[in-house]
């Protein structure tokens, strides 16, 4: 079982050893191009382990509608009535989003709060 976790974390980091290449841009000869985004994969980042964790990140790709990679975290803190996963995701040209997951005292999810107003 040891050997196959040490396999698939290699396979793993072979994978995404590529994910922070820089993107080479041919000449531009002298026409002015908009500049591109960088593409994210959907499947580059697995689940998070923690399952509180990964339940906020799944419900924040679901209404984002981002990749997982897209989702920034922070560890789950005391709010009132509960907890909360406090984060960013990256909507692309849309900008920066913060949110909130928010359970309960029993660490049951309740609900995905957008902390950034539209227009933001």
């Amino acid at each position: 079982m040891k050997r196959l976790r040490l396999s698939l974390g290699l396979l793993v980091a072979l994978a995404l050893s590529g994910c922070n290449q820089p993107v080479e841009e041919p000449e531009q000869g002298g026409s002015a191009q908009a500049p591109t985004s960088p593409t994210i994969a959907p499947s580059a980042t697995p689940p998070p382990d923690d399952p509180l964790l990964g339940r906020c990140m799944n419900e924040v790709a679901t209404i984002y509608a981002v990749p997982l990679p897209s989702i920034m975290a922070e560890p789950m803190k005391p709010v009132a009535d509960g907890f909360g996963i406090a984060g960013r995701v990256n909507k692309g040209e849309e900008g920066i989003k913060a949110y909130l997951c928010v359970f309960d005292r029993n660490k049951a999810f309740t609900h995905v709060e957008a902390m950034t107003p539209d227009g933001e």
